[in-house]
């Protein structure tokens, strides 16, 4: 009798086991791996963006692609690796791409970086009409990116305060 509750107890031991590990796997190892990696991936695309070349922007922006698409699934939830996503997007001219990443962050995380972003890439696509459905919100957020998007275009900035004002 007493080694068949050793045996139970040994059993107990071992899966309590598992859930520990799988537990500090999940809520230890797997957030400071995203922290360290988004930390350094967004060092990589500031050099892709500040690159002296077209050339070196696209070699450090497909690379920053490979090493963001390794980590989606363990950092899915992890708003700054998805917005790099985006901007590496960008970088390489996937505007469309990045728009729909943007439009994939906005379904969990409605930031006002989000729609200041996306309606960027809407302006240099040259959809200002759609850019300035995605400025209002950012500037209804954070009145403060108003003059971010006055540095984009003076009559684009024109034309977000006067929908502003018009309640539109």
């Amino acid at each position: 009798m007493e080694s068949i509750v050793k045996a139970w107890r040994f059993a107990a031991l071992l899966v309590l086991g598992g859930v520990c590990a799988y537990a500090l796997h999940a809520w230890a190892y797997a957030p400071c791996l995203c922290i360290l990696a988004v930390q350094s991936i967004g060092g990589s695309t500031d050099a892709a963006s500040k690159a002296p070349t077209e050339y070196h922007t696209t070699l450090q922006a497909r690379a920053n692609l490979s090493r963001i698409a390794a980590l989606e699934r363990p950092c899915r939830m992890d708003i700054r690796l998805l917005m790099m996503k985006a901007a590496n997007e960008r970088l390489l001219g996937r505007r469309e791409e990045a728009l729909a990443t943007y439009r994939g962050i906005l379904q969990f995380e409605p930031r006002p970086e989000v729609y200041l972003a996306g309606g960027r890439t809407l302006s240099e696509m040259g959809r200002f009409d759609e850019a300035i459905e995605w400025y209002l919100p950012a500037v209804r957020f954070n009145p403060a990116l108003q003059l971010d998007i006055d540095n984009f275009g003076e009559e684009l900035g024109r034309r977000v305060r006067a929908r502003l004002a018009g309640g539109r």
